[in-house]
């Protein structure tokens, strides 16, 4: 579980799933789909220091998780 310090988290998109957002509507976490434009699109989190600039409870920091990343890499001789 993580919640970003800063204003903003920007993130490309990609068509590798594993990232989840916390809905507080549905107290869980739920998968966000792969979609979008790899590289091209972005995925925008507000951070913990939005309340704080806007002196509003209106925009919380976006808690989200990374639940499973496999790489591979195959190298040819």
């Amino acid at each position: 579980d993580k919640r970003d310090t800063g204003l903003l988290t920007v993130i490309a998109c990609s068509k590798v799933p594993g990232l989840q957002i916390y809905d507080r509507m549905l107290g869980c976490y739920v998968d966000v789909e792969p979609m979008g434009r790899p590289w091209k699109d972005l995925i925008v989190f507000m951070g913990e220091k939005i309340p704080l600039f806007s002196a509003s409870s209106l925009f919380p920091a976006t808690k989200h998780r990374v639940v499973e990343y496999i790489f591979f890499f195959f190298f040819l001789s």
